[in-house]
């Protein structure tokens, strides 16, 4: 049943889903997974682990990349659970994103009926279904509980305990953080590919439950900024890497080459109309989004405005792949590793 998702998944992506359990690393360790996906056609496989740690997953790439070496190897974290958008409701309901053992008594004191009625019955609700989906998902995907359970410990780990909890003492909880932490932000500093399920509507997880929605499935893969992962746009690809480096149009073009072959094949276009490579630069330039100085590209007002949209979604993980493959080797100090 768990395999079933992510049949749909990879149908989308034109890879053959793998229903394998463990894949075998240089290191001879036994990695533990949900399940693969190999694109045959373009030497890929993607792994899908879900753990709650992408530094996990970065570890076995590596690993498994070192066993495997005529394909390029992608990894994939699903990730079930935002308690930031249940504490962004709470902090509604309380009209503070601060919560004191005060506020704890004074619900405690009065029946339920009634606290319902004192806090606004709807607004409970509201809290109440900002969860429910993602307990719902977390159903029908069948994700490892364990790491579910280790997803929130983590993410709790964001609540600020303004006073220490003590017995007869005060204490007092700050949500900000927590409302405010992406789940996702260690997976995009990572390269790894997250698949944030708790943004996806319970419509949106069925769809993929459907073999023949292979359509439907990679326009919701697209919406939520996952499908150009796999398949970037040549366009919105240049302008995140003007965004993320110092590049003049030559040395661009000469990085982008080669991204292909890392197993990161062009998908359609978002941004302009080109149809071959070379014309990016051109094209990116007309539509204000970049402008040419003296020594780099750089992207304009409207080109960071671009940027924005997508910089905190999984397609971002991109760029921090392909800055840890193109970025140069250098020799490290023992001593500096220390410091």
């Amino acid at each position: 049943m768990k395999s079933d998702f992510w049949t749909g998944f990879f149908n989308a992506l034109d890879f053959e889903v793998k229903n394998v359990e463990e894949l075998q690393g240089a290191s001879g360790i036994k990695h533990k997974i949900l399940c693969a996906g190999v694109d045959e056609s373009k030497k890929r496989l993607v792994i899908v682990q879900d753990e709650h740690d992408a530094r996990i997953l970065a570890m076995v790439q590596a690993d498994v990349q070192a066993n495997i070496k005529n394909y390029n190897v992608l990894m994939v974290r699903p990730v079930s659970i935002n308690l930031g958008i249940a504490f962004g409701s709470v902090g509604i309901l309380l009209g503070t994103n601060a919560f004191t053992n005060e506020d704890l008594a004074d619900f405690s004191q009065k029946d339920d009926e009634n606290n319902i009625g004192q806090i606004g019955k709807e607004k409970l609700e509201k809290v109440i279904n900002t969860v429910s989906p993602q307990i719902e998902i977390i159903q029908k995907t069948k994700p490892n509980l364990v790491s579910v359970f280790q997803e929130i410990v983590h993410q709790l780990s964001h609540l600020k305990f303004l006073q220490n909890i003590e017995e007869n003492s005060n204490f007092s909880l700050d949500f900000e953080e927590i409302i405010t932490f992406n789940p996702v932000v260690y997976d995009n500093n990572l390269g790894i590919c997250p698949i944030p399920l708790y943004l996806f509507s319970i419509d949106e997880a069925e769809s993929f439950f459907k073999i023949k929605n292979i359509e439907v499935n990679r326009m919701i893969l697209k919406k939520h900024g996952i499908y150009q992962f796999f398949y970037p746009p040549i366009d919105s690809l240049a302008l995140g890497l003007i965004d993320n480096n110092s590049f003049d149009s030559k040395d661009l073009l000469i990085q982008m080459n080669k991204i292909p072959s890392y197993g990161h094949p062009f998908g359609e276009n978002e941004l302009t109309e080109i149809k071959q490579l070379n014309h990016v630069v051109d094209a990116l330039i007309e539509k204000g989004l970049v402008v040419e100085g003296e020594f780099s590209l750089g992207c304009t007002e409207n080109g960071i405005d671009k940027r924005m949209l997508v910089k905190f979604s999984p397609r971002e993980s991109i760029f921090k792949r392909l800055a840890n493959i193109i970025s140069v080797k250098v020799d490290i100090n023992l001593n500096d590793l220390f410091k």
